[in-house]
């Protein structure tokens, strides 16, 4: 049976944003990353909040909400979609995020992504257009 780390790998080797990357930089990701388990309605972060983290749902179900605006739906999040990104760029969250049942999600520190952004730039290019496209939507 293949231990967890095998398991990830696997799935981060089939997600789009890692798909091309070669096996070293793969690995470093998979033995640095960390799992996170969320119970139903645990808020994972606040509107408004300094954070810089960035995190890919592996399980579970999670909703992005607006709570400055009437608590305005965002976005439901899904096994394979990222969200975070934001605080990469900006420095801030644009939106609060809870779980809507039990979750696994990845936590990619800030360090781990300026050393992937130097390893593939395309990356950083690729997440700064998602984080400037949903800052146009959600502000």
């Amino acid at each position: 049976m293949p231990d967890q780390k095998s398991i990830i790998k696997a799935f981060l080797r089939n997600y789009v944003l890692f798909s091309s990357m070669d096996e070293a930089i793969l690995d470093d990701i998979v033995n640095a990353i960390k799992v996170r388990i969320l119970e139903p309605g645990e808020i994972l972060y606040l509107d408004g909040e300094n954070s810089n983290d960035f995190y890919i749902v592996w399980s579970g179900r999670l909703q992005m909400t607006k709570p400055k605006d009437r608590d305005r739906e965002l976005a439901n999040l899904i096994i394979g979609d990222f969200f975070g990104e934001d605080g990469l760029f900006f420095n801030r969250r644009l939106g609060s995020v809870r779980t809507l049942e039990k979750s696994k999600i990845f936590r990619f520190d800030f360090s781990l992504m300026v050393d992937l952004f130097a390893r593939v730039p395309q990356l950083r290019k690729l997440l700064f257009t998602a984080a400037r496209s949903r800052k146009t939507a959600y502000d």
